[in-house]
């Protein structure tokens, strides 16, 4: 769980026995200040793994660049920098 005085959301991630079988319910959408390179490797750091870096495709005013990453329950969520078009303005 995080800090709520920081202006975040605050989540909580339960353990549950059952293996993941289907497409994840919910997407997480992971954003930060810091570079997505940073990020990324941070949440590597607590058991993350990379899936795969995407881009828009550059016929686009203003492509984004975001991460696709894994839980250690293979969980996908994905990461982007919190200034990208997509993610927070």
């Amino acid at each position: 769980m995080s800090d709520s005085s920081s202006g975040g959301t605050p989540l909580y991630f339960m353990n549950v026995p059952e293996p993941k079988t289907l497409k994840n319910r919910l997407h997480i959408v992971i954003t930060t200040d810091a570079s997505l390179e940073d990020e990324v490797a941070r949440l590597a750091t607590l058991g993350g793994t990379l899936v795969e870096m995407r881009q828009d495709p550059a016929t686009l005013t203003n492509p984004d660049t975001w991460a696709v990453m894994q839980d250690p329950e293979g969980n996908e969520f994905c990461v982007l920098t919190a200034g990208s078009v997509t993610g927070m303005a």
